[in-house]
Order: structure tokens, then sequence, then C-alpha cells
């Protein structure tokens, strides 16, 4: 009897395991109608199957069908948002990352995670895990929103130039994806801004600025490539070896448009800057030194040479062999012993 009675618990829990909702918890708000607590279990295809809470089977939901979204994931947001501020993008990604991972598929749709979202794959970006920014900027170009479209299309744009090769040149079919969405692009600005990325990528940095100059002269009051075009002169300042320019250029967005993703990147560029500044110079110091030591070496070795020789000289001399300056005359002892005791 107790025997049946475990079977019967076991068998229980079994049957509830397989009845528990899978997927993540989430609060949807349709365009028509009131808010639905439920699961998000997948998204394919401009539809997101979902579960409602408590029911049994799932539904198609079209994503254009969906006012907004809110996730129910309790971490904490001050944290994150800390770190990001005080430059601890490596803490960030490890604590952070997991939280988020379950919701990556689902970044396409307007939610409540998304500034989150941002800041963590703009920390990936600084530690230049582009393999994560890749990913990140193909979900987000999925998306029907125009600015959620556009942060992913930007993403793309950052892996792109980062696709070089040995030399440090951007290979062509990283070029191709920044020109195919600048084909995509709808904002004049914006493919002024693409175009000028594209002549950095194939190394044409005057005609790169030239695209920059056009933007800030006709293009000034527009919010969102205005700040961009301005860090991309930074950029460009740096490919003409003007490093102080690019720094106080960065500096200069980081000041004007402090508290936007563009000043984040601005503060990033002068980190990477001025550490590759510093390493720079160790390694010229370096090189420096180096050279003086292989000089005190030479000349350390030839220091013994000459030692060596006069005292290989001094032994002949005693040994009663002399050479001559002009002749080559060899005088040997036996013969001088000779005349001395003539003498």
């Amino acid at each position: 009897m107790k025997r049946l009675f475990l079977s019967l618990i076991l068998i229980s829990l079994t049957q509830f395991s397989f009845s528990a909702p899978v997927g993540v918890p989430v609060k949807i708000t349709p365009v028509k109608g009131k808010p639905i607590s439920g699961y998000f279990q997948k998204i394919n295809g401009g539809k997101v199957t979902f579960l409602r809470y408590r029911a049994k089977t799932p539904v198609d939901v079209p994503v254009d069908k969906i006012k907004s979204v809110e996730f129910l994931l309790k971490y904490d947001h001050a944290n994150l948002d800390r770190y990001f501020k005080e430059g601890k993008y490596s803490s960030l990604t490890i604590i952070f990352g997991p939280n988020l991972k379950p919701y990556w598929d689902y970044m396409g749709l307007k939610n409540n995670l998304q500034p989150d979202f941002f800041k963590l794959i703009d920390s990936y970006l600084y530690q230049k895990k582009f393999d994560k920014v890749e990913r990140a900027g193909k979900i987000l170009m999925q998306s029907s929103d125009p600015e959620v479209l556009l942060k992913g299309q930007i993403y793309m744009v950052w892996v792109a130039l980062s696709d070089v090769d040995s030399k440090g040149v951007v290979r062509p079919e990283s070029i191709r994806v920044i020109e195919k969405i600048k084909k995509e692009m709808d904002s004049a600005s914006g493919k002024l801004y693409l175009q000028a990325c594209i002549d950095q990528a194939k190394g044409k940095t005057r005609q790169a600025f030239r695209s920059v100059c056009f933007v800030i002269a006709n293009h000034a009051n527009d919010p969102y490539w205005m700040p961009k075009t301005e860090l991309l002169s930074a950029y460009l300042y740096l490919d003409s070896h003007l490093t102080n320019s690019a720094i106080k250029t960065a500096q200069q967005v980081q000041s004007m448009y402090a508290g936007s993703d563009v000043a984040d990147n601005a503060k990033q560029f002068i980190i990477d800057t001025e550490k590759a500044v510093a390493e720079a110079k160790v390694a010229a110091e370096k090189r420096a030194k180096e050279r003086v030591a292989e000089k005190e070496k030479e000349l350390a070795a030839l220091n013994a040479l000459a030692m060596k020789m006069a005292v290989t000289r001094d032994a002949l001399e005693e040994e009663g062999v002399v050479k001559t300056n002009s002749t080559d005359v060899v005088v040997k002892k036996k013969e001088a012993d000779e005349k001395q005791k003539v003498k």
C-alpha cells in the first residue's frame, strides 16, 4: 500500500512537470484589448508563440498585433547601469549576461528590457566580442520598429568595420554589408554617414572627411546622425595619425552629448586611444633601451677584442717577435742576444 501511494505521487509530479508552462514570463498589451499575462515560447517569421497563463495550448500572435511587451524579469537594473557608467564592461557581461540570455530572440520587439540589452551589447562591443554584437544586430534588424531596426544596422556596421585582414584593411565582403545597409537607409544624413564609413574602410580618408563635413554643414540639426558623424571624425583624425585632434574631438562629443550612447562610445574611444598611445610610448622606450644595450654590447666586444690584441702584442714582444710598421722585418730574440754578447 505504501509503495502504491509513492507511485501515485511520482506519477502526479511527472504529469505536473510536463504540464508546467515553458517559456519566458511576459505581459503583452495587444493593439486592441487589455494586457494579457503568459509566456513567450519562440519567435519566428513575424509571429511569436504565446502561451496564455493557465492555458493549455499556445497560439501564434503576429508581432504587429502587439502594442507593448513587459518581461517579468527581476534583477538589479541600477547595478547594471552603474557598471556600465563606470566602464566595468567585463563584469557587466559576466553578471547580467546570463539574466538576459533567454530574452535575446525577443529584443526586436519594443520592450522594457531593451535599454539594458543595448548596454549589454555595447559592453560586448567595447570588449571587441563581435560575434555577440553580430548576433544582436541580426535580431534587431528583423524588427518592424524603425528605431530598433536602426540600432541593429549600426551594430552590423561596427561588426563589418572590425572585419579586417592581416594588413588592417576591411574585407570586401564586409564593405558590401555596409553598402547594402546604406541602400536600405531612408535618411539622407544616414546615407552620408555610411558612405563615410565605406570610404574609411577603403582607406579613402579624404573622401570620408568630405561626407562628414557635408553632414555637419547640411544636417547639423539631425539628432541621431549628427553626434555619430562627429564621433566618426575622431576616428578619421586617428586614421590620419592626428592623435591629439582625435582625442580632443572625442572629448567634445562626450561633453556635448553627455548621457547618450554616442557619449559612451566617445568615452571608450578616448580610453582605447590613450591606452594605445601609452603602450606605443612604452614600446618605443623599450626599443630605445634595447638599441642602447646593443651598442653597449658591441662596444664592450670591441674593447674586449682590443684588450686581447694588446695582450697578444705584449706576449709577442716578450717572445722577441716585433713587427715594424713599414717593412714587416722580423727580428728574432736569438739575434738580439748575440748582439748583446758581442757588446
